[in-house]
């Protein structure tokens, strides 16, 4: 007899696995965010008690590592493109990594205060290791590596947090509608910027918003590697 599964539901009698306490917390997380992942709603989830869970996982910030580790490693590029050179291949891997935090919002909240989810250290350390291949200089490579990752990862999560930043009902556009009001309204004089891209700021993509800001990282690392300074 076929057993007709339903996405984050054990049936009775199969075994519980780390897997599937990991896969339940995703759809959890996708679907309610952070605040709702708790021990009671996962077991309620597979259909089974709290204790099952901590069989599996210690705690809930190692079920959110888990969690982090199962979806970047995912979309993680096995092989960057040979075409062009070592900045072109740090390109390769920072836009995957943005467009994974972008739909799952809840691991750019989480990674920040996380040290331990070992596809964002690897994503490090490739950036470092193309760095240093492409001739940056050794004094230089923590800094310029950790300020692409650092770049990548606070960005999606600054535009999660804008986006939820007046009232947590409201979607990414209320919120823009609502600040691209107050930049129309501000005082044209103090603020003259703001008043030009108050129609702009509602309409703009982030994905485009995104890319611009690393493209302009990665021209000034190969002006500075080309310039010897």
């Amino acid at each position: 007899m076929t057993v007709r599964r339903t996405a984050g539901r054990r049936p009775k009698g199969e075994s519980l696995t780390r897997d599937a306490v990991v896969r339940a917390a995703i759809e959890i997380l996708d679907e309610s965010g952070e605040r709702g992942l708790t021990f009671r709603a996962l077991a309620d989830h597979l259909r089974t008690g709290p204790g099952a869970i901590y069989w599996h996982v210690a705690n809930r910030e190692e079920l959110l590592d888990l969690a982090c580790d199962a979806v970047l490693s995912e979309s993680e590029p096995v092989e960057v493109p040979v075409d062009g050179d070592e900045l072109d291949a740090i390109r390769a891997l920072a836009l995957p990594l943005f467009d994974t935090l972008d739909a799952h919002p809840w691991i750019g909240a989480h990674l920040p205060r996380s040290s331990g989810v070992p596809s964002a250290l690897r994503t490090l350390d490739r950036i470092g290791t193309l760095l240093a291949s492409f001739g940056v200089p050794a004094d230089r490579q923590f800094l310029v590596a950790t300020a692409i990752f650092t770049y990548v990862l606070g960005t999606a999560a600054q535009m999660t947090r804008n986006a939820l930043a007046a009232v947590p009902s409201h979607t990414r556009d209320d919120w823009l509608t609502e600040l691209s009001a107050r930049y129309q309204a501000a005082d044209p004089h103090a603020y003259p910027f703001l008043r030009r891209i108050a129609t702009e700021i509602r309409t703009h993509d982030d994905r485009e918003q995104f890319v611009t800001g690393l493209d302009l990282l990665l021209a000034g690392i190969r002006a500075e590697v080309r310039s010897g300074t």
